[in-house]
């Protein structure tokens, strides 16, 4: 499986913080700010790729449950690991602009808007540096 590099946004990859916002079951997704090379891997894999005024981007996705030959299957969240490839801390948040590389499956869907075109599945997420989210206080909003 291939593997690129960048800096990480709006990180959901645990299942605390899953995203809920496009499937009943939930997903877990990184918005990555490729690096060249992996700008260079991802189009040589033909998949399509954002670009933002900070260069070229890819948000890798995986779906909690999908069904299979009718059959349900629980994929469950990413592998998370730091720099040395122990298991990350749910408890400890990866903030925008924390350096990852990230771990992705080449499928091709057959059905929705992406039908026929490669798409790229998150299977694993390395925090090679972090930059740590902390979220608002409920109470004070701070």
């Amino acid at each position: 499986m291939p593997i690129v590099t960048g800096k990480a946004k709006w990180a959901r990859v645990f299942e605390k913080n899953r995203d809920y916002g496009f499937q009943e079951n939930g997903q877990y997704n990184v918005t990555v700010e490729l690096s060249p090379a992996g700008e260079a891997q991802m189009k040589a894999d033909g998949i399509a790729l954002s670009y933002t005024e900070n260069g070229p981007e890819y948000i890798f996705r995986r779906n909690h449950v999908f069904v299979k030959d009718g059959a349900t299957v629980t994929l469950g969240p990413p592998k998370v690991v730091d720099d040395n490839l122990q298991k990350w801390s749910e408890d400890v948040l990866i903030g925008n602009g924390s350096e990852v590389e990230i771990l992705y499956n080449i499928f091709t869907p057959t059905k929705g808007k992406s039908k026929g075109k490669p798409s790229a599945k998150l299977e694993a997420v390395r925090v090679v540096s972090l930059v740590e989210y902390t979220p608002p206080d409920i109470v004070t909003g701070k």
